[in-house]
């Protein structure tokens, strides 16, 4: 056993006993001999074990959040650069919710019933991230890449798409490779729809 157990072993071993035993079932007891401690030591750090759910909704929601800034239209001088940076974003957002599979499922799938601060952060992620989406829309209209739509309901369909890839991919099927790939996938057709050329759409 390590000499010094840390708040960050802690979580990772309650992330796992959460994901198995669901957060209300889930016990101390167990979270601790998962990770190889005196009970005791849990609550060294922790009040409780609602806390340590709290703490692992916030922690992955801003890890999120820091993935997913806005554009950096100063660096953008071509629909390619545009491209690519929605990629590089994608890729990380991809790579974090890969990296932390029990956590991803819990937050996205467990987190609106498990506990009412927990269902609020989750809340208040989706709406920071459809208004990142929703200003990037008109960011990108009004310098001519996009056309001029509902940035509102446009940005929320893009989210749930992105959402429904993280949740059914990601987590569900466990796809934890290539996601450069998968994110380019996205991508592609977010920006060039299914139409083969604008002959297509005008037919």
């Amino acid at each position: 056993m390590p000499a010094k157990t840390s708040a960050d072993q802690l979580l990772k071993a309650a992330a796992k006993v959460y994901h198995q035993r669901g957060y209300h079932a889930a016990k101390v007891s167990e979270i601790t001999r998962e990770a190889g401690v005196a009970q005791g030591t849990f609550y060294l750090y922790f009040p409780s074990k609602r806390q340590a759910f709290v703490e692992l909704m916030e922690g992955f929601a801003r890890n999120i959040s820091s993935a997913a800034l806005e554009l950096d239209w100063e660096r953008i001088r071509n629909g390619e650069d545009l491209r690519q940076q929605l990629v590089d974003l994608y890729t990380s957002i991809f790579q974090i919710c890969a990296d932390n599979r029990d956590v991803a499922d819990l937050f996205f799938n467990a987190a609106p019933s498990a506990d009412e601060r927990a269902a609020a952060i989750r809340e208040e992620f989706m709406r920071g991230v459809e208004g990142i989406s929703a200003q990037s829309l008109v960011d990108g209209a009004e310098r001519g890449y996009f056309r001029a739509l509902k940035a509102e309901t446009i940005s929320r369909a893009i989210v749930g798409m992105f959402l429904n890839i993280v949740l059914r991919t990601i987590i569900a099927e466990g796809r934890t490779f290539r996601l450069r790939e998968l994110a380019e996938d996205l991508v592609d057709f977010e920006l060039r729809g299914l139409f083969v050329s604008e002959r297509a759409a005008t037919r």
